[in-house]
């Protein structure tokens, strides 16, 4: 062998070690996503995904529509995404001292109870918690946005403001995600 391709594979050999070990920097075993100091695990993200597709096709045949298909990696990439967007939005709340109105996610969950009946009895827990805890993530932006452009302002234009603000705050936490 010769000189050259001894360097080209020692080359080679090192991005691979590299993209490798820059790719699992951080990460736990189990980790889908790791969002300041909290982990989202794979199985959070699976249950959710399951009983995401299963809203989706509860939902279709409660409007007399054809069941949609949702790719099983599509329906992952969407639970992780709310459930990404969900911690973010906790963990920025609590550090801005706000807290969601446990009336107003008693509401939204009560107001949701019909969909999730549709769902198979064991994925109702799952799509329970995932919601109240997005509940209080969006209460959460609203209280923030509210604080910064008053007590008139719409829910729209609370939330706006409270994710313009979240999204500074993101960029000062390390938000890892798992290929």
């Amino acid at each position: 062998m010769t000189v050259a391709r001894r360097r080209v594979k020692l080359a080679v050999l090192a991005a691979v070690a590299t993209t490798v070990m820059s790719g699992c920097a951080g990460m736990y075993p189990g980790a889908a996503a790791v969002a300041g100091s909290e982990t989202i695990t794979h199985d959070e993200v699976d249950d959710l995904a399951r009983a995401v597709c299963s809203a989706n096709i509860a939902s279709a045949q409660l409007s007399g529509q054809p069941a949609p298909t949702l790719a099983s990696r599509a329906a992952r990439e969407t639970a992780l995404q709310i459930l990404i967007e969900t911690e973010l939005s906790q963990q920025f709340g609590a550090r801005r001292g706000v807290e969601a109105s446990q009336r107003q996610v008693s509401q939204a969950i009560a107001g949701s109870e019909n969909g999730i009946a549709m769902l198979p009895t064991e994925q109702r827990a799952d799509f329970r918690t995932a919601l109240r805890a997005y509940t209080e993530g969006q209460l959460m932006l609203i209280e923030v946005g509210r604080r910064a452009l008053g007590p008139a302002a719409s829910d729209e234009q609370a939330i706006a403001e409270g994710r313009r603000q979240r999204s500074m705050f993101v960029d000062t936490i390390d938000v890892e995600v798992d290929p």
